[in-house]
């Protein structure tokens, strides 16, 4: 049960943005369920916003833990052709909507800021009305991967390139004491291979025949309708034996799969991190922060979607060794 005691201290919880290390979040809500510390306001960027919806929404940190358990993570991949990003990101907001019932901000049992990009201007926008499901697939959209959300005329993308930890939008709300959680955590190209020896990720598999296939059925559905009118049909037949002999799925994942996921994919996101944790340790300067919450992930990258246990663990862990100062914070 949450607890109602201790009101005239409003407190704020921050949830910073990390991919899947932001499971850790449902640890450490778990413990201030268990503790009764009582939360007055909720920021998040990116998984920080989809763990944090949840829990404004009404779900218990247990409840979301299931969710989370019982989600097959790959079902939530949805590649596009990659006009603007790999992926559409309709899956997800899809969950979320029915994960919150498709609330709007005001029907929220726990007031919420999330935070997005503002892709022409590079600028933070907090998104505090609409529909919370929205809010969410914009500041998750991490570019080059997500597609942008258009929401008030805004192209919006991931909120942790402009505030990845958003403690100062809980002073905005109101908060008298503040408590960032901090999932940051610098990606080890090295480890991602190991000897030559090839790893078998589900990610690098999902990713390989969910993209190569919509890339391969599209090709074949243009000459299958006969979309291109002023080829003869041999032409179009051989090419279409040529899509099939070299560019077949089945043939191409027989070659990927089972592979890690690759390098160059390894570094943009290194490098990306880089950048988050060094605006992440400048954010977390801010003097209206009181405690910081920071799990130890022990080399789980941001790819293993099946650590899901550990992560959620990871956040437990962390939380209660901070439960002391942040039960002072209340007194």
């Amino acid at each position: 049960m949450r607890s109602k005691k201790n009101k005239d201290v409003k407190m704020g919880i921050a949830l910073g943005g990390g991919s899947v290390r932001g499971l850790a979040h449902i640890g450490v809500l778990k413990v201030f369920d268990e503790a009764g510390i009582p939360i007055s306001f909720v920021s998040g960027t990116s998984i920080g916003a989809v763990i944090g919806a949840a829990y404004c929404s009404g779900l218990k940190a247990e409840e979301i833990e299931k969710i989370v358990l019982s989600t097959d993570f790959k079902d939530l991949i949805d590649f596009t052709i990659p006009k603007r990003g790999l992926l559409a990101g309709i899956k997800v907001e899809k969950l979320m909507n029915m994960i919150t019932r498709e609330k709007n901000f005001e029907d929220l049992l726990i007031p919420l800021g999330i935070v997005a990009t503002d892709l022409n201007k590079s600028e933070k926008v907090i998104l505090t009305n609409g529909n919370v499901a929205r809010a969410i697939r914009a500041s998750i959209a991490i570019p080059p991967f997500f597609n942008p959300v258009l929401i008030e005329g805004l192209e919006l993308v991931d909120g942790g390139l402009v505030d990845p930890v958003p403690v100062s939008v809980l002073k905005d709300m109101g908060a008298d004491k503040i408590i960032a959680v901090d999932i940051s955590h610098i990606i080890k190209v090295e480890n991602a291979k190991k000897k030559n020896a090839p790893q078998k990720t589900s990610f690098a598999h999902t990713f390989y025949e969910t993209f190569v296939r919509t890339e391969y059925d599209l090709a074949r559905e243009i000459f299958r309708k006969k979309k291109i009118k002023y080829l003869p049909e041999f032409i179009k037949r051989m090419i279409l034996k040529f899509f099939d002999k070299f560019f077949n799925p089945k043939k191409i994942i027989k070659f990927l799969s089972g592979r890690s996921p690759p390098e160059l994919l390894l570094i943009m996101l290194k490098e990306l991190n880089i950048l988050i944790n060094q605006l992440t340790i400048e954010k977390l300067k801010d003097p209206a922060v009181d405690a910081i919450i920071k799990p130890e992930f022990k080399g789980m990258s941001i790819l293993e979607f099946d650590k899901a246990k550990e992560l959620v663990k990871a956040g437990e862990e962390a939380a209660r060794k901070m439960l002391p100062k942040i039960k002072k914070l209340l007194s």
